[in-house]
């Protein structure tokens, strides 16, 4: 088997900061990429449980994401839910029970991935993005696979105030927004500042 280098980024940003279009310029340059989302756990949770149709594409995704659900309560006539906040209500349930809960699902399915790529007959990388890195114990998960395969972890800022950008109290911005205010620049290599934390176990999560 060969030993293709295997280079982990991590994108962090807060809503509309521009996360998306790194993304679609990064896979422009580098078309194989594999992605990480550790959302996907909590995302295919929500799908089964109230019927919703597999998303076609990012596009598809990311437009139901900023809509509507509307959930039959016991006894009560329903609600209506933002789409975003039940993927946070139905993460944060996930995340009570095991906090790396979502990690493990999404990292054993990364490593099969990669381990096939790696059986390829050529020395070009293998390029692994998480395109939204929302809690600590997930960037530390980046930073133990680009280790395991005796690489270097990177991890980009992203902060372009676009019409979506939005700070919100939820526990999964929590760790972006920890990033603000410290003189950080749009698509700044942010990683020392990033491991530094980790390793100090700044981040109770």
């Amino acid at each position: 088997m060969n030993h293709r280098p295997v280079k982990v980024i991590g994108v962090i940003g807060v809503i509309g900061s521009g996360k998306s279009i790194y993304l679609e310029e990064f896979l422009k340059n580098h078309p194989n990429t594999i992605m990480v989302d550790f959302s996907n756990g909590v995302r295919n949770t929500v799908r089964e449980l109230y019927f919703i149709p597999e998303f076609k594409n990012m596009q598809e995704y990311r437009e139901w994401k900023n809509g509507i659900t509307f959930i039959h309560t016991h006894g009560k006539e329903g609600i209506n839910i933002e789409n975003r906040h039940l993927l946070t209500l139905v993460g944060g349930i996930g995340r009570r029970f095991n906090k790396s809960i979502w990690i493990t699902l999404e990292m054993d399915n990364l490593l099969f991935k990669i381990d096939e790529l790696q059986k390829e007959n050529t020395n070009e990388p293998i390029y692994v993005l998480a395109d939204s890195v929302r809690f600590a114990n997930e960037a530390l998960a980046l930073r133990s696979l680009a280790l395991h395969y005796k690489e270097n972890v990177q991890f980009i800022f992203t902060n372009y105030p676009s019409e979506f950008y939005e700070i919100r109290d939820t526990e999964s911005e929590k760790f972006a927004q920890s990033f603000l205010g410290n003189g950080y620049r749009h698509r700044q290599d942010i990683t020392k500042y990033v491991e530094e934390k980790i390793i100090a176990r700044e981040w109770n999560d």
